[in-house]
């Protein structure tokens, strides 16, 4: 058993009812916020934390006679890197900066680089353009006008990994039906694509790249990738695609239809009905392949020379490795009908609106994750490992909200003087409980135009 304590001073009463003695110094470690950070859904690389842990599972596995590096080489390598870069004191006792040491030989080496070392930013840049396409149209006749548009924007990145493309089509009618009856009807809908780099995003592609050891080149001479240093592999095979790709894609239909009738019996009023829907449906998927990584030929006094030909030592990378894939649908609905009035007798002008509004939305998500490829691969479902431990599903929270509304607005004025204005608002909402989902809401205002008196 391995017991945990909350506070030293619990240790104390605890080791004090046992007759434990402490034989040194208590080292706390606080296992809370090691747990925080490995569970959290976005980590940040904290040397610190991983050494931390790093000591706490090496305690424990001393304490139950249990091995848990089987590399053992690796992990020293591995476990000297994280101490000697946060104790800079075990180095140095002066507290000065760690300088790596090289031999006169490792320099000539260096000095005789291309360029004066190799840049991963360079290998990877592709350069980026961007293009813009639109064409409109419009005409009709007395009664019927219309107008047309298409767009189409496309940009790629300076990764080969990256791209946006959108497409934006619009259609809109005006038809006077009768000379009192109006249709308006609009329909539109955007298209929009773009792609990024797998596991990591692009952005610590791209920040891994900049900041690449100049010493070493991304790959070598016959194509080979070489994977020592990094994590996830090389950032220079996720920039240039060869690790899988990120893909997304929306698409958002609209429809506006409406149709206003004047009535020609009472001058000054008109009823309107109108109807507005949008759907927004997306997809995302993800597709990170088993990528095979070189490591290069080191040599010197403190193995610095690197050499990078006839490689034949690999690892393959399988950080992330699999498909997922996730949707989400969105709808949202309006329905209005109105009855307006407006009218004017000399110096009287009074205008009043009585509005119905209902409108319902609703989103749903899901995302499923197949990891790795246990026979062949391919960005497919199918291809990727299907036992329990490497399917991972999840969906929703799924959720639908409406609202409908009563809305009376009235106004008057005289002259452009003297202006009385009221509304009252009867609201519903879906986001209350059934016995607080309507309130009443009036407003009055009045005002005076000053520069309209002579």
């Amino acid at each position: 058993k391995i017991y945990c304590f909350d506070s030293e001073r619990s240790l104390k009463i605890y080791c004090k009812k046992m007759n434990i003695n402490f034989e040194e110094e208590v080292t706390e470690y606080r296992i809370d916020e090691i747990e925080r950070w490995v569970n959290a859904k976005v980590i940040e690389v904290d040397c610190q934390m991983i050494l931390k842990f790093w000591n706490i599972v090496d305690d424990i596995s001393e304490s139950v006679k249990k091995v848990i590096y089987k590399r053992t080489d690796i992990s020293e390598r591995i476990y000297e890197k994280l101490f000697y870069g946060n104790n800079l004191k075990s180095i140095n006792t002066s507290g000065r900066e760690y300088v790596p040491k090289w031999s006169d030989e490792e320099l000539e080496w260096a000095k005789n680089l291309p360029g004066q070392g190799f840049n991963m930013l360079d290998d990877t840049w592709h350069t980026p353009y961007v293009m813009n396409h639109a064409l409109s149209v419009s005409g009709g006749s007395e009664r019927i006008k219309f107008f047309g548009a298409a767009n189409y924007y496309t940009q790629s990145g300076f990764m080969e990994s990256t791209d946006y493309n959108k497409l934006n089509i619009r259609l809109n009618v005006t038809a006077n039906i009768t000379d009192d009856l109006q249709l308006y009807a609009s329909v539109a809908n955007t298209n929009t694509n773009y792609a990024s780099s797998p596991t990591e995003g692009t952005d610590a592609t791209y920040t891994k790249a900049r900041v690449s050891f100049e010493y070493m080149p991304s790959r070598s001479p016959d194509g080979k990738w070489i994977g020592d240093g990094w994590a996830y592999g090389n950032p220079a095979a996720a920039a240039e695609g060869a690790s899988g790709y990120r893909k997304n894609s929306w698409i958002r239909p609209e429809a506006n239809v409406s149709l206003t009738y004047k009535l020609p019996w009472i001058e000054g009023m008109s009823v309107k009905a109108s109807y507005l829907g949008s759907w927004n449906s997306s997809r995302s998927k993800d597709y990170t392949e088993l990528q095979r990584f070189y490591y290069p030929i080191k040599s010197g006094e403190n193995n610095h020379i690197i050499d990078v030909n006839n490689l034949t030592n690999y690892y393959v990378s399988n950080e992330g490795a699999g498909v997922s894939a996730s949707g989400n649908w969105w709808t949202y609905q309006q329905l209005n009908f109105q009855v307006n009035y407006d009218k004017r007798w000399g110096d009287h002008h009074v205008n009043a609106a009585a509005v119905y509004e209902a409108s319902n939305y609703n989103h749903y998500y899901v995302y499923g994750r197949r990891d790795q490829f246990p026979l062949y691969q391919t960005d497919q479902f199918w291809a990727a490992g299907s036992s329990a431990d490497k399917q991972f599903s999840n969906g929703g929270p799924d959720t639908d909200g409406g609202r409908a509304s009563w809305v009376f607005i009235g106004g008057y004025d005289y002259a452009n003087k003297y202006i009385l204005n009221l509304s009252v608002r009867y609201d519903g909402s879906m986001n209350f409980a059934p016995s607080e989902r309507w309130g009443v809401f009036p407003a009055v205002s009045a005002a005076w135009v000053a520069s309209e008196e002579s």
